[in-house]
């Protein structure tokens, strides 16, 4: 199974520098444009199943890109929860929370806060590859978040997500990962229409 995982085009939030985590954001008009990008990279694939987040940035991605699929919303494969901090812009969490938010965020480890660990995100990730394990469909697409590509990623090559060298995906990029019985891998990274897939 091929499985093409999506980031959602840019958001409000990645716009304005604030924590969205596990709030709804729209996308800007330039997310928009992400995710038409996004549809055309993914043009002519045959997907057995389409998956979204369940927050709007996702799903509106989803639409936008694949305006014809049905779409299966997912909380499995959400961001990272960083609870009190949503909606919060990152310099207002420096300055309330100071050396220790700069340190929690670096690990992803949003707990102090009422949020998930980067471990906690990474066991969904282990869910939601386990689930397609048992799908019979040869293409899957995914409609998800940074933080989730970036677990999806560390599993796939086999790396600590937070370590030097790891990359972020980009707004609309599309990733494509192979799945089979007894392994899961990177076949291409955060393409945004610059470079065939």
């Amino acid at each position: 199974m091929k499985l093409y995982v999506i980031r959602h085009g840019q958001s409000e939030a990645n716009l304005g520098g604030f924590h969205s985590g596990n709030i709804d954001v729209a996308l800007t008009e330039e997310g928009e444009r992400d995710a038409a990008c996004a549809g055309r990279l993914l043009a002519g694939i045959p997907f057995g199943r389409v998956y979204a987040s369940d927050f709007l940035r996702a799903r509106q991605t989803a639409r936008i890109a694949l305006p014809n699929a049905e779409i299966e919303v997912l909380p499995l494969i959400r961001e990272i929860a960083v609870g009190r901090l949503e909606g919060k812009r990152f310099t207002e969490c420096q300055a309330e929370y100071g050396e220790s938010y700069t340190e929690n965020r670096r690990r992803a480890d949003f707990r102090p806060y009422g949020g998930e660990s980067l471990g906690e995100l990474s066991l969904r990730s282990r869910a939601f590859i386990e689930m397609l394990r048992g799908l019979p469909a040869s293409h899957v697409a995914a409609f998800s978040h940074a933080g989730f590509l970036s677990t999806l990623l560390s599993i796939a090559v086999g790396a600590d997500p937070m370590s030097r060298g790891m990359t972020v995906a980009e707004n609309g990029s599309v990733s494509v990962f192979e799945i089979t019985e007894g392994d899961f891998k990177l076949l291409s990274w955060s393409h945004t229409g610059k470079l065939p897939l």
